[in-house]
């Protein structure tokens, strides 16, 4: 901001060191041990209070339907080189079909045998025993839903798939679509001159060509007279929140337009 700097010194305004604040974000921790289920949760997505944002499934009923499925995975291999001397078409079915099969996921619905002699083959490995039984599983395993707890947007989150405890921080989320907030100090002598409201210009010290407008959201005189500087707290628009958000404690530099001359008793 080296060039905006100077321009602001002519124009008599003063560059404050500001840091990008937490007041405006949490960080959500996770209730439950689990798997992530939140399809589409993304960083930059929006959501208000009392949206969905993701499930938890359950840790146990996870762990024996991965054990079945990486079984029915292993053992398919097997079942295609047996089927490829005698059934070619319907070892590339099941080929096709071995392609699409998770660890973590939902289990599709495997091809139809063709003859008796395919039936026997599949029957002989236990595939559609165990097919049935993870279908069978999947359908009693509990999830539990996560709700927004407020207007906002998600800074990041876990990994969809990715297992998660008790107590793991599971996403950040902004209390708000469009702002963030900064911390900053002011001289008694200038801060005395500042409103809530006042109009602001930052520019954060990752991207010093891009000036962000904002607002002072509070202003906090000193209770201790040794301390000679004015706290405040300055809110900064977001005018699309997807092409990325500032980090907690990110340096920047902050102007403030205070809107009346008159000073502050």
């Amino acid at each position: 901001m080296g060039r905006q700097k100077a321009m602001y010194r002519e124009t008599g305004f003063q560059v404050f060191e500001g840091y990008v604040s937490k007041h405006n974000s949490i960080n959500f921790i996770s209730p439950y041990d689990g798997q992530i289920l939140g399809a589409g949760l993304l960083p930059g997505k929006q959501f208000k209070e009392g949206d969905l944002l993701c499930h938890i499934a359950d840790k146990e009923v996870l762990g024996e339907l991965r054990r079945l499925k990486r079984g029915m995975i292993q053992r398919l291999p097997q079942v295609i080189s047996s089927l490829m001397l005698e059934e070619p078409k319907s070892a590339e079915a099941w080929s096709d079909y071995l392609s699409k099969l998770k660890i973590n996921g939902d289990m599709p619905q495997p091809p139809a045998p063709q003859n008796k002699g395919e039936e026997k083959t599949l029957f002989k490995h236990r595939i559609y025993r165990d097919y049935y039984a993870i279908d069978q599983l999947q359908r009693t395993v509990k999830d539990h839903p996560i709700y927004a707890p407020f207007d906002g947007i998600v800074k990041n989150i876990a990994s969809d798939n990715t297992e998660i405890y008790s107590g793991q921080h599971l996403m950040t989320l902004w209390r708000s679509h469009n702002t963030f907030e900064l911390e900053t100090q002011l001289s008694v002598s200038f801060g005395q001159s500042v409103n809530e409201g006042d109009s602001v210009n930052v520019s954060l010290a990752a991207n010093p060509d891009k000036v962000w407008s904002g607002y002072v959201c509070t202003i906090k005189a000193p209770e201790d007279f040794r301390v000679e500087q004015y706290k405040v707290t300055v809110g900064v628009n977001i005018s699309d929140p997807k092409s990325g958000l500032p980090s907690e404690g990110e340096k920047a530099s902050v102007v403030i337009f205070p809107a009346v001359s008159t000073k502050r008793r």
